[in-house]
């Protein structure tokens, strides 16, 4: 297996909070992907695949919102989810991880291969999936 570092930022773009103890809050998140490397420790992503560096490949990535019950955070959650060769199988991939309703393990296969053994935050009470990603990139090069 290989690991990946998926480098998704996220900036708080409003934010507001009750001077009540129990009192409303709200935020809201603007959220972009920078880049993919390969790393031996601590991956984001692991696959079967061995992607070159400067090689071309799809990352996946999920945005939603939650919150609790005096307010929420839109967009205040990212997760990079996968990572492919081939644009089908992360379309695929994509298509399979949106249909999930239920805060459960959910196990299934792309067409390039690869087994995917998946969960999603997003399905809780307080949840709210916003977006699921497919980024073109390039592998980027490790400096480290």
């Amino acid at each position: 297996m290989f690991g990946y570092k998926v480098e998704i930022n996220s900036i708080c773009t409003e934010s507001y909070r009750s001077e009540e103890e129990w009192g409303s809050w709200s935020s809201q998140y603007s959220n972009y992907f920078e880049d993919v490397t390969k790393t031996d420790t601590y991956p984001d992503i692991t696959s079967s695949l061995d992607i070159k560096e400067g090689e071309l490949c799809f990352v996946v990535w999920a945005e939603w919102s939650s919150g609790d019950s005096f307010g929420s955070g839109v967009n205040s959650n990212t997760e990079a989810l996968a990572i492919f060769k081939d644009p089908e199988s992360a379309k695929m991939f994509k298509k399979e991880v949106e249909s999930i309703t239920e805060y459960s393990r959910e196990s299934f296969v792309t067409p390039d291969g690869q087994e995917h053994n998946i969960y999603c935050p997003w399905t809780g009470y307080f949840e709210e999936l916003t977006e699921i990603h497919i980024e073109q990139t390039t592998l980027k090069y490790n400096l480290n």
